[in-house]
């Protein structure tokens, strides 16, 4: 066997699993840090969703509906701790007609290291995406559907972690 014979097939390979490594990173979702909503209370926590101008001030309002029918009041004038919604979308430099999109949700949190005390802000709970993808331009629908998918996600853990946590509909 010639030694270009032998590294044709290699090459393939070598190119086919870079595709699928590539593709499985832009489509994985992530969710972790579950057990850091126990005793979270949703009433300090202030809310932000970035997403397309266009679209913010519908996808922000429909954001705060899902927690009030869910039955939670989120605060205003809090820091920290911070939900982030970001349905971040940026038109690809390179290919007319294609957008990165970007997708995710986070918890962000002031913590105290152990070791020195200093006092850090991180993200303690994540759902969505580590790193943008390609996608044809989005409209409204599929940026509602990707949020209500998130969100329900998180109100879904908050729930079961906090059961005995009052709702704003029992408090009436």
């Amino acid at each position: 066997m010639s030694r270009t014979g032998y590294s044709s097939p290699v090459l393939v390979l070598i190119v086919v699993l870079l595709v699928c490594l590539a593709s499985n990173v832009s489509g994985v979702q992530v969710a972790q840090g579950q057990e850091v909503l126990r005793g979270l209370d949703l009433s300090t926590m202030s809310f932000f969703v970035g997403a397309p101008g266009k679209f913010h001030q519908r996808l922000l309002a429909r954001a705060i509906k899902q927690f009030k029918d869910a039955g939670y009041t989120l605060g205003d004038d809090s820091l920290y701790p911070s939900l982030r919604l970001s349905l971040r979308v940026e038109e690809s430099e390179y290919c007319k007609g294609i957008e990165i999109y970007q997708p995710k949700l986070e918890l962000l949190e002031e913590v105290a290291l152990v070791r020195s005390g200093h006092k850090r802000i991180v993200t303690t709970w994540f759902r969505g995406q580590e790193f943008g993808y390609d996608t044809k331009p989005l409209i409204l629908e599929e940026l509602q559907k990707e949020q209500d998918e998130m969100l329900r996600h998180f109100i879904e853990q908050y729930k079961f972690l906090n059961p005995s946590r009052k709702r704003d509909s029992q408090n009436k």
